[in-house]
Formats: C-alpha cells, structure tokens, sequence
C-alpha cells in the first residue's frame, strides 16, 4: 500500500530578477514560474485534525532573504544561484533555490530552505522536472544529518527506495520508503530524527479478526483491497484500503477493530513509486 497524499494548497511566488547576492554579486536570478503542488502534505487518517491552511500567496520579492541566501550558499559551495520561488505550506515558508554547481561536470541542483533559513535537503532530479508531482522527494544522502542517522539506523541494511518531505503544522517531516524481510515500509522522521510513525505493508489476510469485523460493520457491502499496520506514539492501528459501492475509501481502524476515520481516496491520487 501506498503512502497516500493530499494537494496541500501551496501558493507559489516566484522571485524577482537580478538579486545581488552575498558573494560579490555572483547570486542573480530571475523568475521561473510557480511550481505547481511540490510540497505534499500527507493524508491524515490517523484521527489527528490538521491545523491551519495555506496562507495568502507571498509578494514577489526582488531578494532572497539574506539569511536563506548565505544557507544555500554554504551547502553549494561555489555554486551561482540560478533562480528561486518561495512557497506557503500551513503558514511556514519554504525556498526552492535552483543553483548551478561550479565546475566543467556541474549540474544544476534544487536546494530546499525554511524561511527561517533551516535546511531541508536537495530535490531529487527526477522529483525537479516532475512539476505536478503531490508529493516533493528529495536525495537520500543531502538530507539533514539528524534525519539520516536515523533513517540509517531504522533501515539497517535495507536501501531506502524514495525520500519525501511534508509540512504538517509547525513541523517538518521525512517519509523514508523502503524494502525490508519482504515487506514495504514507510517511516515517518522528524526534522531532529525522531521517529514518530512506522506504517508497513501487509498482505490483507493477516488482517486480525477484530479489524476486518470493524471494517465488515462499517462498511458491510465494501471489499478489502489492501491494509497496512501503523504504530505511532506506540499505538498499533491498521490502515484499511476498501472499494464500496464502486468508490475507494481508506478506513483506520484499531486493534480491537474500531473504526477512527473513512476518508475518500478517490480525489487522493498517491503519487508513483520513485526509485532512488
């Protein structure tokens, strides 16, 4: 089962041409164009409200903040900022920065940034062209070191098969997807590496009893398409995908088989599995 992913709204702001950068003026870009949905924001069906919308889109702006200028800087060392476009996720302001590394073999690479110049870790390539994509991926091996040590000790020897990054509220989060005994998981990490959700894959016949009773009286006509175990804040549920009446719905049901929440998954497209 997929991580699934809801459109979180985000308003783009591309930033104005000819920025005189901090490294002898070396920082001029110009605009590129809003990116439309990077950024996704991942369903909650865990029971847990989410707070906030998008806020109103930001003013373009005719410099980068200093502060998230001298960041990008520093981890791109040498390298000539392209272009750049700020967006607005549940009030906190993140920096796509395109910079064209040094060097005869440089490429360009997209550094994500908060406003409050807090790095995030470099857009996957294939993540970058992909324009309409709901969810943003980033490189494994760019992101914070708080949260690669913590993926590389979740993970083990398993290799991590893609890296997506969300806003929820205040926070940040990274979804590490990766194959592990024969089975699909996705952790969820904090900016500070603290792991806060494991959610696997597994095959609906090793649904307990309770769980697929919870789902049959909430959902008498439906059909179980697939499932999922969560464990958060050391809580065991289930994420039950159904078809009823012709429509998907994803179900999160508790050990002893009640039902939290039915959400729509018709209108909640998860985005493909990338590989890295």
């Amino acid at each position: 089962m997929k991580t699934r992913w809801v459109r979180a709204g985000l308003v783009c702001a591309a930033l104005g041409a000819a920025a005189a950068g901090g490294s002898g003026g070396r920082a001029a870009w110009g605009a590129n164009g809003a990116r439309a949905g990077g950024g996704g924001a991942r369903a909650v069906a865990r029971g847990e409200a989410r707070g906030g919308k998008a806020g109103a889109p930001a003013e373009s702006q005719e410099t980068l903040p200093a502060n998230v200028q001298a960041l990008v800087e520093k981890q791109v060392p040498g390298g000539t900022i392209v272009s750049a476009e700020e967006q607005v996720d549940e009030g906190r302001h993140l920096y796509f920065v395109k910079v064209q590394t040094e060097g005869a073999g440089g490429k360009m690479v997209t550094v994500l940034a908060s406003g409050r110049a807090q790095y995030l870790g470099i857009l996957d390539a294939s993540d970058d062209d992909d324009l309409n994509d709901d969810a943003t991926y980033l490189e494994v091996d760019t992101a914070p070191a708080a949260v690669r040590s913590a993926i590389s000790k979740a993970v083990g020897d398993a290799k991590v098969n893609a890296l997506s990054f969300e806003v929820d509220g205040e926070r940040f989060f990274y979804i590490a997807e990766f194959d592990k005994e024969g089975k699909t998981h996705f952790d969820t990490f904090t900016l500070q590496g603290e792991l806060t959700e494991e959610e696997t894959d597994i095959a609906v016949t090793d649904l307990p009893a309770a769980v697929k009773a919870g789902v049959s009286k909430a959902r008498p006509a439906a059909k179980i398409d697939s499932a999922s175990e969560v464990v958060a804040k050391k809580q065991k549920s289930y994420a039950v995908d159904v078809t009823d009446g012709g429509k998907k719905f994803e179900l999160m049901v508790s050990e002893a088989g009640a039902v939290a929440s039915s959400e729509s998954l018709d209108d909640d497209p998860a985005p493909g599995k990338k590989g890295g």
